[in-house]
């Protein structure tokens, strides 16, 4: 039944998509993603090859590799659960991943480095794949530093991608320029601030290459080789040495040696002053300044900082939060510096990018209601606003121009500027100069980087810097002779000691367009030695004190700061032409693309397409040599599983529903049993980007020949809503159990039945049904850079049903029968206060719930972190990443609710009855402190992606429900 549903639901949601096949890949799309599957389709199989050459494996596998455009913001994934396969979210490609000159392709070649790197297996083992692709020991001996580190490394062969990319690379010289230069333990992928697990990708990825380039492939190969191959106790410092002959900490080092060398050659200039204008823990993602140049006016500074989650403006001396809010990309003055363009990414249906405009003297935000839109900007006009936004699910990809009615909030006459079917928009910028609206945007194309200057008519200036990547780019001043642009740039390829212009830190540029005649002139200040200073990822100027606004690549954060200059020293270091474009003939680089653009793209190579159907790859799942099957008693709690059997667990291509099935036989209740589960809505392993999950999930059990009992539980998450940072979910979580338990029990002193006597044995059975209904609200959003800093609050509404009916059957023939009725509506209410944020002291949760069960009339509990001490550090003696060490107190306290059956039935309306009732022996309470460390493992997939948090506690119980007032033991949780 579960697979029969599944394969209609399946069928149904995947009935418009296309696969090509190739010798080695099923290449499956939606129409939509047709251009893109091509080009992958095109370079697949040449692609697999080359990597299985580099590293002397033979190509012996068959992979799926699904596009969508669902989710909005660009990713991939390699996923060898349940088996493997390659899921690529085809949109607009962001700054970051901008130094390839195919990014679709290039990016599918880093998915399937993995595919191979983690599928090197020795010939002998190659038939455990028939059981699970994910057999392999090098999921176990091998973190993200070593996969993410393989995959960088092979994407920046050919002189591109992220090794050959200054803003990518910075980081890591800046960690020796601050003495935090890591232990490759640190830098496994475990860390949870700032960089997170970007640093496996970085050191791994430099490490890679040093290995590559100084002991040669062959070798790099043969530690894949033998990562496939055995698992040794010592993890991969073991399969380290074996391979290269010398401890791994000894080959740290000679890299950590290699780069300092590196770092002393590079130009350097002097130290300059600096001032800080966001918290120095602040990681910002993007900011802007406008400068009015009347009198009395002040110039003001937006940022945005994502571990704070929030926008914030400086103007004058006066520093303030303007909202909070999460996932944004991009924020923009509007030209009066009235009202700010703000993109984000959010949580639909999917993954979103979204646009919106705030009122700065008004404090409010205004969603323009639309999806696919990103790098958004306004212009202020007489009846309201011109919005301008780039499309990012169109090819070619278009900026859209729409008029904004301020009265009604609503979107009019959109009109299409479209690019040229390769260029690539960056920081689209909209201003007003000389009575009209004018633009200006990074075009990239290829690994080609200009700055284009255009209006709504088409007429464009654009000047060429090659392969001088450009990012951020900012409007600074416009007068009747000259337009001034700020951006944050460097030299694409790898650092060469002895060079006149140092390749190691990204910098400030600066960008003079005369208005006569459009010529320009780029000035470059060698600005690469700031004190305690990285390079510089954003810039923008406040030309009223004609001092730069940095945003600084530190190691562990990305503060923004002013630099004190001499303007002296910025120099023209190229001059450009104009290179114009009149709209009567639009160029061969930008307007309307030709009509036939599309067509000439897929020419490239004759493609067999066919329908996709999803059932087949259903079959080539995980098969487990054991059973799943549960025994569970009356209370769900699981008494023993059915090890004696099979399973087998399956997914579509994309990883988004999942069926499981399994049989098997429990020796302990001599029953025999099957299991099924079906769960979907987002990826079934991989937590997914959809707002709709759901699991169902059943046992049944015979005994003999006769029916044992059947647990079954069914499970659902939806979130009905987003805002800013608040949300609303809907949850429904249901079980039920019907049967015998088939375990033998004996009457104690405290529970003797009906005049039972003390030691007489029964079984249980019956039927037990429990179900919660919850409906929530939720603006809890980060406040400040520090851990543990939230504010905001949660209120619940639940109802929750029980029914339970169980008989006991004694030795002596006896039977009782039992029955309750439970059905109560509650309500949950949880404040979080974020303390002192300055110093990251004493923030505070307080919880309060009515009817938080069928044994409590209310509970509430407060909570507050005395201390927490960052760690981030790999322990050598251990494969555990130790996070950090807090020291927490917390207050609970009880009233106890009497339950009378039937009686109490939906209790909720008797509240102030019952809550007048109340004695102090209804109430129970403790006070407990308690301190852990936070902590993970270090040495294997799971790196990063689990932790768990161990120390003691000392509780004193002023109200015990017993007569232990003092109370000691371990603190122990899973996080997750």
């Amino acid at each position: 039944m579960i697979l029969a549903g599944l394969a209609a639901f399946s069928v149904f949601c995947k009935s418009k998509f296309s696969v090509i096949k190739t010798e080695y890949f099923d290449v499956i799309y939606p129409p939509e993603c047709e251009i893109s599957a091509k080009k992958i389709a095109s370079v697949c199989d040449g692609y697999y090859l080359e990597i299985t050459s580099l590293l002397s494996e033979e190509p012996y596998q068959r992979f799926p590799v699904t596009l969508i455009k669902d989710v909005e913001q660009f990713n991939a994934h390699f996923n060898p659960l349940s088996y493997n396969h390659i899921v690529m979210y085809d949109t607009f490609t962001p700054e970051g991943l901008d130094v390839f000159g195919k990014t679709i392709e290039s990016v599918f070649y880093h998915e399937l480095t993995h595919a191979v790197t983690l599928n090197i297996k020795s010939r002998k083992n190659r038939f455990l794949s028939w059981f699970a692709d994910v057999v392999n020991p090098a999921y176990f001996s091998l973190t993200m530093f070593w996969l993410e580190g393989a995959t960088v490394s092979f994407e920046s062969r050919k002189g591109e991608g992220r090794l050959n990319d200054p803003f990518f690379m910075q980081d890591a010289y800046e960690s020796l320029k601050e003495g935090k230069f890591p232990s490759w333990r640190d830098v496994t992928g475990g860390r949870d601030t700032f960089p997170g697990g970007s640093d496996a990708y970085l050191f791994g990825g430099m490490f890679s290459k040093y290995l590559q380039d100084k002991y040669g492939m062959e070798k790099f190969a043969e530690f894949w080789h033998l990562a496939g191959t055995e698992c040794p106790l010592s993890f991969v410092a073991g399969l380290f040495k074996k391979t290269y002959g010398l401890p791994l900490t000894d080959a740290w080092l000679d890299f950590k040696a290699a780069l300092e060398e590196k770092l002393s050659k590079s130009t350097s200039a002097p130290l300059l002053e600096k001032t800080l204008l966001s918290d120095k823990n602040a990681v910002v993602r993007t900011f802007d300044v406008h400068t009015s140049f009347r009198l009395g006016d002040e110039t003001k500074i937006i940022w945005y900082d994502s571990k704070s989650a929030a926008i914030y403006m400086k103007s004058g001396k006066k520093t303030k939060k303007l909202l909070s809010i999460t996932g944004v990309s991009s924020i923009k003055f509007s030209d009066d510096g009235e009202y700010i363009a703000v993109s984000r990414y959010v949580l639909r249906n999917s993954t979103k990018a979204e646009i919106g405009i705030f009122d700065i003297a008004n404090s409010k935000y205004h969603n323009l209601g639309m999806s696919a839109k990103r790098d958004a900007s306004v212009v202020r006009s007489l009846n309201g606003f011109d919005v301008y936004a780039v499309e990012v699910n169109s090819n070619p990809i278009q900026l859209l121009h729409f008029r904004y009615d301020e009265k009604f909030h609503r979107l009019e006459d959109a009109e299409p500027i479209t690019l040229g079917a390769d260029e690539v928009p960056y920081s689209v910028l909209s201003f007003t100069y000389d009575g009209k609206i004018q633009h200006a945007a990074i075009i990239k194309t290829g690994l080609n980087w200009k700055i284009r200057l255009f209006d709504d008519s088409k007429k464009i200036a654009e000047y060429d810097f090659g392969k001088k990547i450009i990012h951020n780019l900012h409007m600074n001043f416009a007068d009747a002779y000259k337009i001034i642009f700020s951006f944050a740039w460097a030299d694409m390829g790898p650092f060469q000691s002895g060079e006149s212009e140092n390749q190691i830190f990204s910098r400030i540029g600066l960008f003079s367009v005369k208005t006569d005649d459009f010529s320009a002139e780029f000035l470059a200040q060698q600005i690469d030695s700031f004190e305690n200073l990285g390079g510089i990822t954003d810039v923008c100027f406040d030309m009223e004190n004609y001092s730069p606004i940095c945003v600084s690549a530190e190691y562990e954060s990305n503060p923004l700061c002013t630099v004190k200059i001499d303007s002296a020293l910025m120099r023209a270091s190229k001059e450009f032409g104009p290179v114009t474009f009149e709209a009567s003939g639009p160029s061969q680089e930008f307007g309307n693309a030709s009509a036939d653009s599309k067509d000439s793209l897929l020419a490239q190579k004759d493609f067999s397409e066919k329908p996709f159907n999803v059932l087949p790859y259903y079959l080539k799942g995980i098969r487990i040599p054991f059973g799943l099957v549960s025994r569970t008693d009356l209370s769900f709690a699981t008494l023993s599983t059915a090890l004696l059997g099979a399973s087998y667990i399956g997914t579509d291509t994309l990883g988004d529903h999942l069926v499981g099935l399994s049989a098997g036989f429990d020796p302990f209740s001599n029953s025999l049993g099957f299991w099924g589960r079906f769960s979907g809505g987002g990826s079934a392993f991989t937590g997914g980007s959809n707002s709709l999950s759901y699991n169902l999930a059943g046992n049944v059990l015979f005994d003999g020949s006769s029916f044992l009992q059947t647990s079954d539980s069914f499970s659902m998450s939806y979130v009905l809503w987003r805002g800013l940072v608040s949300s609303v979910s809907l949850s429904l979580e249901e079980y039920f159990f019907y049967g015998e338990e088939d375990e033998e029990y004996e009457v104690d002193s405290d529970s003797v039945k009906a005049g039972i006597m003390k030691g007489s044995e029964y079984t249980m059975g019956g039927t037990h049904s429990k179900t919660d209904f919850v409906l929530s609200f939720s603006n809890i959003h980060k406040s400040s850079p520090k851990n543990f800093q939230y504010a905001g609050f949660s209120f619940s509404l639940f109802l929750s049903s029980e029914y339970k009916n169980v008989h006991y059957d004694f030795s002596d023939d006896k039977k009782i029968e039992s029955e309750k009725n439970y059905l109560n509506a509650g309500a949950s209410l949880l404040v979080r206060i974020p303390g002192i944020s300055q110093i990251g002291l004493f923030p505070l949760s307080l919880k309060a719930t009515l009817f938080p069960s069928s044994d409590y009339f209310a509970s509430f509990s407060a909570g507050v972190v005395l201390w927490s001490w960052e760690i981030q550090k790999g322990v050598p003696a251990a494969s555990i990443f130790l996070n950090r060490f807090t020291l927490q107190a917390s207050y609970t306290g009880n009233f106890d609710y009497y339950s009378n059956g039937k009686k109490d039935f939906f209790a909720v309306k008797k509240s102030l009855d019952i809550a007048k009732d109340l004695s102090k022996d209804d109430y129970s309470d403790s006070l407990a402190l308690g301190a852990f460390f936070t902590f993970g493992p270090n040495a294997s997939v799971a790196t990063g992606s689990l932790s768990w948090n161990l120390g003691g506690k000392i509780e004193f119980c002023p109200n015990p429900k017993d007569d232990k007032r003092l109370k000691g033991g371990l603190l122990f949780g899973l996080n997750y």
